[in-house]
């Protein structure tokens, strides 16, 4: 998705793009992408500066870093960016998308605020069950 700023034309430009998530590099251990990125941009050029506003859509399966519980999510996010043309005769939106993508992700994922995890010596999730060696 590459747009040639000296190829904008006066009224802007809307791109509409579907991008499997694979090409871009997004997965991680505990974040899988199951369904294609929806990318939906409007970008204008006035005053020698690029604006481009981006709305993205998919959905993701994510492993709680304590129970190792998979909830499923749709992810909706909207960024805005601006260049100046002289110092960028191109723009690659799909970078800009994945830098976006990768900064926004937690450092840690739980399933929820109060997640007690697993055991470490039986593996039970003791968000759903007791055990002989869980916690006081």
């Amino acid at each position: 998705m590459l747009i040639r700023t000296g190829e904008i034309p006066l009224d802007g430009l809307e791109i509409h793009e579907t991008v499997d998530p694979s090409l871009l590099d997004l997965g991680t251990e505990s974040i899988q992408y199951t369904a294609p990125l929806q990318i939906d941009c409007t970008v204008r050029k006035e005053l020698g500066v690029v604006t481009v506003e981006a709305a993205i859509g998919t959905a993701v399966e994510m492993t709680c870093h304590l129970c190792l519980r998979v909830l499923g999510e749709d992810v909706a996010r909207r960024f805005q960016w601006y260049y100046k043309v002289q110092d960028h005769p191109q723009i690659d939106v799909l970078e800009e998308v994945r830098q976006e993508i990768m900064l926004g992700y937690p450092m840690v994922w739980l399933c929820r605020e109060d997640c007690r995890g697993l055991c470490p010596q039986c593996g039970a999730n003791w968000n759903e069950e007791t055990c002989v060696h869980g916690p006081t």
